[in-house]
This record gives C-alpha cells, sequence and structure tokens, in this order.
C-alpha cells in the first residue's frame, strides 16, 4: 500500500461513493462534488487531499483543511474514508499517518468530528483524544505525532 497527495480526483472515486454511500456515509460523495465544483479542493495554505492505493487500486481518501470552527491553528482532518475491504489491515493508519506528517508543517494540532462508534474507535487507538464540542469529535496535538506525548493539546 502507498499514499499520494492528489490534486485531481482519480476515476475510482465512484467506486468509493458508491461503496460510502451504501454504508450511510454521504462524505465521499460529498468530497467528489464539491471537488468537482470547485467549492472544496483542499487547496488552500495548509491543505491538502491524499489518496492510498493498494497497487493501483484505489482503496481510501482523506485530506486535512483549515478548521472553520476552532482556532487558525487547528488542521481539520475531512473525508477519510477506506474501503472497507482493507480495514483493520493498516491502511487507515497509513493514510491518517500520512495526514498527520503534512498537517504538522502548518498546524499545531488536528481536529475532527465522527459520528460513527466504529470510525471514533479507529481514532482513539491512533491517540485522538474525544472532545465534546461543536462540531469536533476528536482532537489530537501534532507535536505528539513524533514526540510521544498528547499534553500539551492546545485549547479550542
Amino acid at each position: 500500500m502507498n499514499v499520494h497527495r492528489i490534486d485531481t480526483l482519480p476515476t475510482e472515486i465512484d467506486a468509493l461513493v458508491s461503496e460510502s454511500s451504501s454504508q450511510g456515509y454521504r462524505f465521499i460523495k460529498r468530497l467528489a462534488v464539491e471537488f468537482q465544483s470547485g467549492a472544496n479542493r483542499f487547496s488552500l495554505p495548509g491543505e491538502a487531499l491524499f489518496a492510498v492505493f493498494n497497487n493501483r487500486d484505489l482503496i481510501g481518501v482523506g485530506g486535512v483543511s483549515q478548521c472553520p470552527y476552532s482556532p487558525e491553528l487547528n488542521g481539520r482532518i475531512r473525508r477519510m474514508y477506506i474501503a472497507k475491504k482493507y480495514r483493520g489491515v493498516g491502511a487507515g493508519k497509513l493514510l491518517l499517518k500520512r495526514i498527520e506528517e503534512y498537517a504538522s508543517t502548518y498546524f499545531e494540532q488536528v481536529v475532527l468530528f465522527t459520528d460513527s462508534r466504529e470510525a471514533a474507535k479507529f481514532y482513539e487507538r491512533c491517540r485522538y483524544l474525544p472532545v465534546n464540542l461543536n462540531k469536533v469529535s476528536h482532537a489530537k496535538s501534532l507535536g505528539e505525532c513524533f514526540l510521544g506525548g498528547n499534553s500539551d493539546l492546545k485549547r479550542l
């Protein structure tokens, strides 16, 4: 498996849109619609979209954007999805690590929102702290990604 930063959506995104929609997740379809319309192309400073591939097969996407709901020092993990077949084999962790590495050059911490218990457990295994804020369910200090502690989580 490998992760690449992308500037255009791979044509294989349609398979992820279909699969995620069948599971009740609308955010990958929203990614495709917003990307195509230009409403969100992860192109502002600090933003990036990544894709994870197994050989040539697109198996997941995710990105980081500026966070509109918290201070300017926060990035926001957005539109992260791994194909069901590849969950539990390290694809999500590989993608998230790459996003965090990129984000750490722009932001002190990252935040995200999920209402999925499965996703919440995944992020907590990846050392995100649960928080109960408006449109933010989890946060992680990016210094923690590389230094080993989450004690310096900034006030959101």
